[in-house]
């Protein structure tokens, strides 16, 4: 971090006692060391209050990100089984397995178009390999962009324009 001090009208940069003295050969060495120090103090309380707030504001996108993966996770997917369009979910998920344990004679299950589908153990078996390879893969894309959101997040060592 670049610091600039005024001292009797000549401007320092990243000052130091040596750099006061060459300019001002015949100012105070205990009043440079005063001056240095309290910059120093400035600098170190700057950077402690930059750094919570990088890291507040971090906790708060880490939040975020996982309110958004979380809100992902529940929306219905949807994949194809014979040319027509189905939503599968964790719900529809449980309700097809109860279906391999038991399956009534005429149970229907309903494509995105409301057209029925008349289940069998091969149909449902289908249905549900298909439904559980949709939500694995859609969940591990949500889950990688997730953390890559969050590691974006973690590299951050300064706030810009943020609002």
């Amino acid at each position: 971090m670049n610091h600039a001090i005024v001292i009797e009208g000549v401007v320092f940069e990243n000052p130091t006692r040596e750099k006061v003295l060459e300019t001002l050969p015949d100012y105070d060495v205990s009043e440079i060391d005063n001056i240095l120090a309290e910059l120093q103090r400035s600098t170190d309380a700057s950077e402690q209050n930059t750094f919570n707030i990088l890291e507040a504001w971090k906790e708060q996108k880490r939040a975020e990100i996982n309110s958004w993966r979380d809100a992902q996770f529940i929306l219905p997917v949807t994949f194809t089984y014979d040319g027509k369009a189905y939503l599968s979910s964790m719900d529809n998920v449980s309700i097809l397995k109860c279906y391999q344990d038991y399956l009534p004679d005429g149970t229907i299950w309903t494509a995105e178009d409301d057209s029925d589908l008349l289940l069998n153990a091969q149909v449902v078996s289908e249905l549900l390999n298909l439904m559980q390879a949709s939500l694995s893969e859609t969940y591990s894309r949500i889950h990688a962009e997730a953390r890559d959101k969050k590691s974006l997040v973690e590299s951050a060592t300064d706030i810009i324009g943020e609002e």
